[in-house]
């Protein structure tokens, strides 16, 4: 099965849900990155071989999570066989198929699976422009919408915004930490940058660890 993703975080997060959400394991192989997959020898032989001076590992695989670009890459390459594709999974699609160029790469890699596959696509955020573009993937599919913003109600989520300036946030955010009972604590921001300055602003006082693309590289 190959389930594509838009970004490369995604598909990391992916992996703990992958194989009825115990992750992946010896039996069942995720692989992220630059790995060789091959579909026919026995499952868990191991092979090595040199491109571009990295190590390659050629595993045999049942589900293959990578983005648009590394799944063609590795297609082109001869490196992933798709010939025994059974599912075809978009994620976040109206995202990967309103981009022209992110949509090529889907159809270049769509066309060299079977014809005879299942193929699913999930949003959140799907337009009516767009819907009948991922028509044009499937024949006669199944729709699912939750139309009713009551159904997509978390009960019992409290949220809570406050409005600061730029130079507020930190301190706020420590009276916070200080103030509010919790066991863990998951803090987004929008840049590496602002991930590595707030993670040494944390652990000068508490147990922090900064999580970006490129220590996940």
């Amino acid at each position: 099965m190959r389930l594509r993703v838009k970004e490369r975080e995604f598909g990391r997060r992916r992996q703990e849900a992958t194989i009825g959400g115990g992750g992946c394991d010896e039996n069942y192989p995720c692989r992220f990155g630059r790995a060789c997959f091959r579909e026919r020898p026995p499952l868990g032989r191991e092979l090595k071989s040199s491109l571009n001076s990295a190590i390659i590992v050629i595993v045999v695989v049942v589900v293959v999570v990578g983005t648009p670009g590394k799944i063609l890459a590795l297609a082109r390459d001869k490196d992933l066989g798709l010939k025994n594709v059974r599912h075809f999974i978009l994620d976040e699609c109206d995202k990967m198929l309103e981009s022209l160029d992110m949509r090529r790469d889907v159809q270049e890699i769509f066309k060299m699976t079977p014809h005879d596959k299942q193929v699913m696509m999930f949003s959140a955020t799907l337009s009516k422009e767009i819907r009948p573009v991922c028509k044009k993937f499937m024949q006669e599919p199944m729709e699912i919408y939750v139309d009713d913003e009551t159904k997509l109600t978390l009960h019992g989520l409290v949220q809570h915004y406050i409005l600061l300036n730029e130079a507020e946030k930190n301190r706020k955010l420590n009276d916070l930490l200080d103030a509010l009972d919790f066991n863990q604590v998951v803090i987004f921001v929008k840049s590496v940058t602002r991930a590595a300055e707030l993670n040494k602003l944390l652990t000068s006082g508490t147990r922090a660890a900064e999580l970006n693309k490129l220590l996940c590289s």
